[in-house]
């Protein structure tokens, strides 16, 4: 299952292309979080022309709709900060970003720190970007660090740079022998003057990170260097000072995480390195050489010449074990076009023995000798169409990419060949959170049709009903607070209903699991709404309401209500416009057909003849009708307590017009009030608006079952896919499945719907809780409706009347012609006209010659005569020509 969490991580010594794979999957992420590190990590995005080489910016800020977050646990050099914050803004792109007060900053005496420790480790030493990493993460081991936060208080800011100044400078001039001209004063104006600059984005990031994550927020955490360079589990002492494990990123981002993350592993096709350390597949040659300049391997951050070497797995197989990944992002896969051979590290030999895991001894390393396999190479990753799976690139790329995935045990879910966000497949092999739901769904609404009904999970799913519930609770609760008569709750103020109304707005699926949590533990679903409003309102200073919540209701008055609610609403909002789009698009194809003649069918047989846009305006006029009675209808609500008697509310107070004001409540809805019940609605007119539906559906079935027959006959051309299959094994197969679907769905929802009408109005006494489960499924009924017209909409723009046919078909039963001779006749007077045309045609084979001879004997007007010898069956059509434009 798609998580709400993703973290990508770097799986070799870094510079693996984490920067565009983060701008890709920012896509949809609401937050991309930078979690450790500092200005010594640096990422190249490419969008469109425009390349940005951040160094503290996570990637997402070119995403306009994202929020980047720097996390407490990432260093800060604030002048490097706002030299980015002014490069991305300068062009007019907004910038949604967060600062953790708690980050620690880079000062002046942190970069000569650097300098000096970097000539004092020689061999030992991590090839420093000479950035004041180290010492200021040292700092904060110490606890004379400053944070962000303290930028914002000159009082503190003082007080602690006073012991870290003296602590740091002392060192680097008593230890390191370095200079350090730096006066403290100098460094508390300038720190003070970037604290004001970055006022407006300093902030407790993990609230807001915690809030985001408890409303659903999808949460992208950016991790920097990679897997080799952590300081616990890399090749220490060649290492970076931060953990850049993916488990940092909670501790890094101050954010607590309950739900299994995805992990993205970048691995670059093959490995570059900054920096001094044993690198066991360098190549030191011309190969090496051709790779760096054709992939331009120079740090990001300094500019200088990275090392490269072939791909190295047992790095890799360390990152999936110790992050643990669930995927692998593979970069620069078109580096490596043009060489013949391409050569993998699958093991090291050391000391004779082979090893298949990363060893902790630094001196194992340096004795480390590369198990290579050797795979063919490509000249292009794919040539043709665009990739869209692992089966789209050059088979020598799937083989590599494939014995990747083998040797590591972790599936690649996403492939990048060039630096453009275009320029990347994520392939189908990962399965999205919607197609997990898809494959894994008992019914066809969630599953096969999730996508296409995703309209209707607002108004029919249980979160949907239980934030309907929630709604009539706190608005009987405000209309109580307005009540004048009603003397025992004050009325809320308008901050309270604001707030009231809030809660309705923000209703969240976070919201809804506490809900469920009540109900389980209750058994009683109306009864849990009511119990998380008695947990909620306190927060909202109207502790002193709680007692009226749902006082003189029943279940039944907020489960009718909801109902209601969502059965009109999604009528209004979905599934009347696709009604309306359709007979929109038949009245069109009327009209474009109006002239197109047809011969008509009567019980199968001949007869007299149409045009195609006569037969397809009835349709599109029915529709028409049935839909004005839907729109208009007017819906009966009930509220009046158990078993409908108003007798707790007369308990509750004698001084209030019980009736008038729940018809005013009611009216607020735009409901109707329903005064004689028993303790449930009878939803006869709900009943009516499900009956109204059946009708509706009835005549798309009515159509689709032509427009099928219209197929099968071969008077009607359906536009066929070449991607598309007709059947398993009869290659030659194109299907009216539109049709066939619409058919199919109809009866379902019909099914659904007889049921609604023959159940709902019908109760033992004056109350079961039968029709509570029916009731639930009025919304499936509605989405096998809808997926129904969306089949009729999809089928018809597929299908075109093909005129040679329909010629050839009118001309081959010149029979049908015999309606107007018999006709001309009885307008002379001729008594027997039926009956002599019976005789000459029914059950016979008639041609035109027979017909003509037949029309020669009979006495008539020259006229009439010559009428009928030029009366064709296409001609023979009436007025169906302008009775198609009348829709």
């Amino acid at each position: 299952m798609k998580s709400q969490t993703t973290v990508v991580v770097g799986a070799q010594w870094g510079d693996e292309g984490k920067g565009k794979i983060t701008d890709v999957l920012a896509s949809d992420a609401d937050y991309v979080v930078r979690f450790h590190g500092g200005n010594n990590a640096g990422h190249t995005i490419v969008v469109g022309d425009k390349t940005y080489k951040l160094h503290l910016l996570p990637s997402g800020v070119v995403s306009e709709h994202t929020h980047s977050v720097i996390g407490n646990g990432v260093v800060v050099d604030p002048k490097v900060l706002l030299e980015e914050i002014t490069e991305i803004t300068k062009e007019g792109k907004s910038l949604k970003l967060s600062v953790s007060e708690r980050a620690h900053v880079i000062m002046p005496y942190h970069i000569a720190m650097d300098e000096a420790l970097s000539g004092h480790q020689d061999a030992l030493g991590a090839g420093s970007t000479k950035r004041g990493i180290a010492p200021v993460y040292a700092d904060k081991m110490y606890r004379h660090g400053i944070r962000i936060g303290d930028l914002l208080e000159p009082d503190m800011f003082r007080e602690k740079l006073e012991k870290a100044y003296d602590f740091n400078v002392g060192m680097i001039t008593n230890v390191f022998h370095a200079p350090f001209s730096r006066l403290k004063e100098d460094i508390v104006q300038e720190y003070l003057a970037f604290g004001q600059q970055l006022k407006q984005y300093i902030c407790d990031t993990e609230v807001a990170l915690a809030t985001a994550y408890r409303d659903g927020k999808r949460i992208l955490f950016e991790g920097a260097q990679g897997m080799s360079l952590d300081p616990d589990h890399g090749l220490y002492p060649h290492t970076t000072s931060s953990n850049n494990v993916a488990a940092h990123a909670e501790v890094g981002s101050g954010l607590g995480i309950n739900d299994k993350k995805r992990i993205v592993g970048v691995v670059k096709a093959y490995v570059s390195r900054v920096g001094t350390s044993p690198f066991v597949t360098e190549l030191t040659d011309t190969v090496g050489d051709r790779i760096r300049e054709i992939g331009q391997e120079y740090g990001t951050t300094t500019g200088r010449a990275r090392r490269i070497g072939w791909l190295d797995l047992v790095q890799v197989r360390q990152s999936v074990r110790m992050h643990p990944l669930t995927e692998i992002a593979i970069t620069k896969l078109d580096i490596l076009n043009g060489f013949d051979e391409i050569k993998v590290c699958t093991g090291y030999y050391i000391d004779g023995t082979l090893v298949q895991e990363m060893p902790a001894s630094l001196n194992a390393m340096r004795k480390a000798q590369p198990v290579y396999t050797t795979l063919a190479g490509w000249q292009q990753v794919y040539t043709g169409d665009m990739p869209t799976d692992m089966r789209g690139f050059d088979p020598a790329v799937q083989a590599y990419l494939s014995f990747i995935e083998k040797e590591v045990g972790c599936p690649i879910g996403i492939v990048s060949f060039g630096p453009k966000r275009s320029e990347t497949v994520v392939l189908a092999s990962i399965v999205s959170e919607k197609k997990e739901k898809e494959l894994t769904a008992i019914s066809p609404i969630d599953g096969r049709y999730g996508m296409q009904l995703e309209s209707l999970v607002e108004y029919h799913s249980e979160y949907a009903l239980m934030r309907a519930r929630m709604r009539v609770e706190i608005e009987y609760l405000i209309a109580l607070g307005d009540e004048p008569a009603f003397t025992l709750l004050a009325p809320f103020s308008a901050r309270e209903k604001e707030q009231l109304h809030t809660l309705i707005a923000s209703f969240s699926l976070d919201d809804a699991a506490r809900i469920k949590e009540i109900e389980e533990r209750i058994h009683h679903d109306v009864k849990a709404v009511e119990f998380f409003l008695q947990e909620t309102l306190p927060a909202l200073g109207v502790a002193h309401a709680i007692p009226f919540i749902h006082i003189g209701l029943t279940s039944e008055d907020i489960n009718n209500i909801a109902y209601l609610i969502a059965w009109r609403d999604s009528l209004t909002d979905v599934y009347l416009p696709v009604i309306d789009a359709l007979t929109a698009s038949l009245g069109t194809y009327a009209n474009t057909y109006r002239t197109t003649p047809l011969l008509a069918l009567t019980h199968g047989q001949p007869a007299t003849p149409t045009t195609v846009g006569k037969e397809i305006a009835v349709f599109a006029d029915r529709l028409q009708r049935q839909r004005g009675i839907l729109a208009n209808m007017r819906f009966f609500a009930k509220c009046s307590g158990a078993t409908g008697t108003f007798a707790a509310h007369g308990v509750l107070s004698s001084d209030v017009d019980w009736v008038a004001f729940h018809k005013s409540f009611l009216a607020s809805f735009g409901f109707d009030q329903l005064l004689l019940t028993t303790q449930v609605n009878h939803y006869d007119t709900l009943v009516e608006s499900y009956q109204t539906v059946f009708r509706i559906n009835t005549i798309l079935l009515d159509l689709a079952r032509d427009m099928w027959f219209y197929i099968s006959r071969g008077i009607f051309h359906q536009i066929s896919d070449k991607h598309h299959v007709g059947s398993s094994t009869m290659p030659h197969k194109v299907n009216p499945i539109h049709f066939e679907n619409a058919e199919g769905n109809i009866a379902v929802a019909n099914g659904l719907l007889h049921t609604l009408t023959s159940h709902l109005p019908v109760s033992r006494m004056q109350r079961d809780l039968s029709g509570s489960t029916v009731i639930r499924n009025q919304g499936v009924a509605l989405a096998h409706a809808l997926l129904a017209v969306q089949s009729m909409a999809k089928g018809m723009t597929t299908i075109t009347p093909d005129s040679s046919v329909l010629l050839q078909e009118l001309h081959a039963h010149p029979e049908v012609l015999t309606e107007a001779i018999q006709t001309m006749l009885r307008k002379y007077g001729n008594q027997d006209a039926y009956e002599r045309l019976k005789e000459l045609s029914r059950g016979e084979s008639v041609d035109t010659v027979a017909l003509r001879n037949f029309i020669a004997s009979l006495d008539l007007s020259a006229e009439d005569r010559d009428f009928l010898f030029t009366l064709t069956p296409e001609k023979y059509i009436g007025l169906a020509g302008s009775l198609g434009e009348r829709v």
